[in-house]
Order: C-alpha cells, then structure tokens, then sequence
C-alpha cells in the first residue's frame, strides 16, 4: 500500500510539501524567521500545527546536564 501511495504521488506531479519542510528545516539551521517567508520552490507558506497563533502548551522543562528538556502539550488529550 504504501508503495502504490508513493507511485500514486510521483505521477501525480511530485511531493511539493517535501520542498517547504526542507526549506523550513534550512531556516530554522540558519537561524532564521521560519514563518516570514515562503519556500522559493513552490511559493508555499512553512505551517505547522502549532504557530504563533495556535501555541503548544510548555508543560515540563527541566535541565538534563549541558541541555534543557522542554515538554509540550500539543492536544487536549494530554494527561501530565
């Protein structure tokens, strides 16, 4: 199945989305504003379900050695 939806995919014009990840991906390595532009290739906006107006609730942070660890909410459904 999963080989027939890659199939189905590729004749069908491409993974586009695949483009604005990677553009996202490179923002985000160079420090830059992730949602300020659109990916150059396709002309799509970087969305993710939580953004600037949709926001994760942090519901854990603590210090492991050298690193924060941040844990987020990112449904209702959360139990803590």
């Amino acid at each position: 199945m999963i080989l027939g939806a890659l199939a189905v995919g590729a004749a069908a014009g491409g993974f586009p989305d695949l483009h604005v990840y990677r553009y996202g991906g490179d923002a985000v390595l160079h420090q830059e504003r992730l949602y300020a532009t659109d990916d150059p290739v396709t002309g799509y906006p970087f969305t993710f379900p939580w953004c600037p107006d949709h926001r994760a609730e942090l519901v854990e942070s603590r210090a492991i050695g050298d690193v924060a660890l941040l844990r987020y909410a990112l449904s209702e459904r959360f139990e803590g």
